[in-house]
């Protein structure tokens, strides 16, 4: 898929940068290197996670909500220590998609499709690795939890049902709390970003 390819280019740009991540932290007082295995762990991640914002695009405004609260969290990580590419990349998307929500919440007027949320998500990943020069790698899983979550739930439960882990179907957790509110897209979009926030602030 021509999609992949291009995600993992992007991030053999980042690499050559500098941009990459290293390191796993400290597991029982020994450091956790990654050596020669830091590009292929990088790409697999962000390949991973980039795609993860994509399968979450499936409600109005609910890919929008989700990465306004996880850019915040990045947003204050920048702020806290200084980096000033963390604040402007942050603020700036932040900004952005509050001027795209006021359209794209339901009933929307304009969608985001592939091309947005994939941006979002090689974004939001590139600031997830910029952010391990001051974060722990598992509160990066906190921080972006919501889609990570869906994508493993999602793809294991394909599996283990023999069908193939990229096959379409309803049963992302979007799909299933938006027929636990009654059908109600805003409820379900608010629940999920509250979650998030839960899950960020954690």
């Amino acid at each position: 898929n021509m999609k992949f390819f291009v995600i993992m280019f992007s991030t053999v740009l980042l690499y050559l940068d500098g941009i990459v991540i290293d390191k796993l932290g400290f597991f029982f007082g020994f450091e956790v290197s990654l050596g020669w295995l830091a590009l292929p762990f990088t790409l697999f991640a962000v390949v991973g996670f980039t795609n993860a914002l994509n399968l979450i695009d499936g409600l109005d405004g609910l890919s929008a909500t989700i990465s306004i609260v996880i850019l915040s969290a990045f947003l204050f990580v920048g702020y806290t220590h200084e980096d000033m590419f963390m604040i402007v990349m942050s603020a700036g998307f932040i900004v952005t998609l509050l001027a795209f929500l006021v359209y794209n919440w339901k009933p929307a007027s304009i969608f985001m499709g592939d091309s947005g949320s994939l941006t979002l998500g090689f974004v939001i990943s590139l600031l997830a690795i910029k952010s391990l020069d001051y974060l722990p790698a598992v509160s990066i899983l906190f921080i972006a939890a919501i889609p990570i979550l869906d994508t493993v739930i999602v793809m294991t439960r394909r599996k283990l049902k023999g069908r193939s882990m990229f096959s379409a179907d309803r049963c992302h957790i979007h799909h299933i709390l938006r027929h636990f509110f009654a059908e109600e897209t805003p409820k379900t979009v608010l629940f999920l970003g509250l979650m998030q926030g839960i899950f960020s602030l954690t």
